[in-house]
């Protein structure tokens, strides 16, 4: 049984944006409370025919808004080049301008005069709730129309993340991740089997990349007989691909154990007859 590859090494600062989950690799912890609750957040989708030039125009679109692009993934599928990112804005609120000081001469001139104070008070709260009512439409609009008006033949679709989804994800940077990095020879249901252990050794997918490429042993002349007598699609398809997932998981609080994972990786390597290369890269925030 081939035991399970655990890699522990200090990362330089510049693959630290490279190793750890992208959702979380740009966020700052120095941010003040202020700034984030003046922050509105983001999910942008797009998809369309692959040309030169498409993230330039998305980029460019964003800082004409003044959009701060926090994270992205980008990924040619087929013909098509896909666009996932995490887009941002900061809200600055008008200070008020001071009152200017009335001459109080009277009792009665005192209290009519605090009076108006609070009757303009309420009057401007109102209309801080409707204006902010109002912002929140414009600036999901502004945001939409920014990107179908500057990239053309493009699908885009434009979701609001709640602030608590986006309190929960920093309280879930504390809680540990690992990185996968598995080869074996393909087969179907390969991704099923292992995206099935992940999910039941308590692990959430933050990132997963994975793709299919001829092995370099194969040649064209067994190819024609396998394909004529090939029966067992578990020793792969064809017998010839080659099968490559790297995926970053975050510990699941209450639901993760060290043991129990160890084993699950040594089984899916005998099962799979894989490699799987694991790297603790909690220390990544």
């Amino acid at each position: 049984m081939k035991k399970t590859k655990t890699k522990t090494k200090e990362m330089k600062k510049k693959d630290v944006a490279f190793n750890f989950p992208l959702s979380f690799s740009s966020f700052s912890s120095s941010s003040n409370d202020n700034a984030n609750n003046n922050k509105r957040s983001f999910v942008v989708t797009g998809y369309g025919l692959d040309r030169p030039g498409i993230y330039g125009q998305f980029s460019r679109a964003m800082l004409n808004i003044r959009a701060d692009v926090e994270s992205s993934r980008l990924a040619r599928l087929g013909p098509d080049f896909t666009i996932t990112a995490l887009v941002s804005f900061f809200e600055n609120r008008t200070r008020k301008q001071p009152r200017k000081r009335t001459n109080v001469k009277t009792h009665a001139d005192h209290h009519k005069i605090r009076s108006s104070v609070l009757e303009e008070e309420e009057e401007e709260e109102e209309g801080e709730a409707t204006t902010s009512a109002g912002t929140e439409c414009e600036t999901k609009k502004r945001l939409q129309d920014a990107l179908d008006t500057r990239i053309d033949n493009f699908t885009f679709d434009v979701r609001e993340v709640p602030p608590e989804t986006r309190q929960n994800e920093e309280q879930s940077r504390a809680r540990g991740y690992k990185k996968l990095i598995i080869r074996a020879t393909n087969f179907p249901g390969i991704t099923a089997r292992i995206t099935e252990t992940l999910s039941n050794c308590g692990l959430n997918i933050e990132t997963l990349r994975m793709d299919t490429k001829s092995s370099p042993f194969s040649n064209n002349n067994n190819n024609n007989n396998n394909n004529n007598n090939n029966t067992n699609l578990g020793a792969g398809v064809g017998g010839d691909e080659m099968y490559f997932c790297e995926t970053t998981v975050r510990l699941i609080e209450g639901a993760f154990e060290e043991e129990k994972f160890t084993r699950e990786m040594e089984k899916l390597e005998d099962e799979l007859s894989c490699d799987v290369d694991v790297e603790d890269v909690s220390d990544m925030q």
